[in-house]
């Protein structure tokens, strides 16, 4: 999956290196003004978007990555505050050493916490905040009028969140959450999976994001809907 919308371009050069010893070197720059890009995060990922290597851009905007074996890759650029970005495929092959200029988006500061929630939705399920139903999101006021009453995160899914959730189990700690009676939800809190029963205390609460099997299905490749917890100051903190 992929995690956010395009928003880098390559340009590249190759040249020939010792057999069986691939180098990607990139140049990061600043898509308007072309300055250079320091102290990003830039993740390696392999064919299956599974980490590989970090490392952080220098100065002047360059890193690089050494890999054992040749194929296919894709780099995750993480900027403090900003959305994370993700390049198209990167094709190393046996014994290359690969030159790339890598163009980022501006920096424009995401601002609010439906613009980061709204990210972490993309990034992990290429979902749209927009196209979910009713009551599904549950954040600001309407999150912070709920919390008095409510134990837990089951009790506030309970009292606002949509009608084709049910919950056994509220406000034990050891909850099931179904969606349209479906299986029990998965459970993600800070875009990490949890235990399925796990339930967070209302008052750490800053989010919950309900997905439906149908949101999720590409994604995951499962009929399991999803309960997705951030907790406070958590958003403002990832990438």
């Amino acid at each position: 999956m992929r995690a956010m919308c395009m928003a880098v371009a390559i340009a590249s050069a190759t040249a020939s290196s010792v057999v069986n010893a691939q180098e990607l070197r990139v140049i990061t720059l600043d898509r308007e003004t072309k300055q250079p890009v320091p102290n990003a995060l830039i993740t390696l990922l392999s064919r299956r978007q599974e980490p590989v290597d970090t490392t952080r851009t220098a100065a002047d905007g360059s890193f690089g990555f050494r890999v054992k074996e040749a194929g296919k890759f894709f780099l995750r650029i993480h900027r403090t505050g900003l959305p994370v970005e993700e390049t198209d495929a990167i094709f190393l092959e046996n014994g290359q050493t690969r030159f790339d200029t890598l163009f980022l988006e501006p920096a424009r500061p995401i601002q609010n916490i439906e613009e980061l929630v709204s990210r972490e939705l993309f990034r992990l399920f290429g979902v749209s905040l927009a196209g979910l139903p009713p009551r599904a999101v549950l954040l600001g006021e309407e999150l912070e009028q709920a919390r008095g009453g409510a134990r837990a995160a089951s009790d506030l899914i309970l009292q606002r969140g949509p009608g084709f959730v049910s919950v056994r189990g509220a406000g034990s700690g050891r909850v099931c959450y179904r969606i349209h009676n479906g299986e029990c939800a998965l459970v993600y809190v800070n875009a990490q999976q949890v235990p399925s029963n796990s339930d967070i205390p209302a008052q750490d609460l800053e989010a919950i994001v309900v997905l439906t099997p149908l949101d999720t299905q590409t994604a995951l490749g499962r009929n399991n809907g999803v309960i997705l917890l951030f907790t406070r100051g958590s958003l403002r903190r990832t990438r």
